[in-house]
């Protein structure tokens, strides 16, 4: 969470990214192994933001790279013109279910 970068779409079989699109490397390697040890060990994990899409992409999965230009898709993405207050204020509910994933 916290982080403007994107999951490579290699790691999803997606097309190559747009000019100017930020990714971490080093998180990708960290965090695709990491979800699918912990799942296959029986280990609960939370994955909020950038995390959920980790975990799509980790259980074989795909992304939009540009969901906030989809009709219908909330754009999740924080103005940076906002004071920190704001981008991190409650935006919508989220429901947690017993026995997800």
């Amino acid at each position: 969470t916290a982080t403007p970068s994107n999951v490579e779409p290699h790691h999803y079989n997606g097309p190559a990214s747009v000019e100017g699109t930020a990714h971490d490397v080093f998180r990708d390697r960290t965090t695709l192994p990491l979800l699918r040890a912990a799942i296959a060990q029986g280990v609960p994990v939370l994955c909020i933001c950038r995390g959920f899409q980790e975990l799509n992409v980790a259980l074989g999965g795909s992304l939009h790279q540009r969901v906030q230009e989809l009709p219908g898709y909330l754009d999740h993405r924080e103005p940076q013109s906002d004071v920190l207050a704001v981008q991190y204020a409650t935006q919508h509910p989220v429901q947690v279910r017993a026995g997800g994933v």
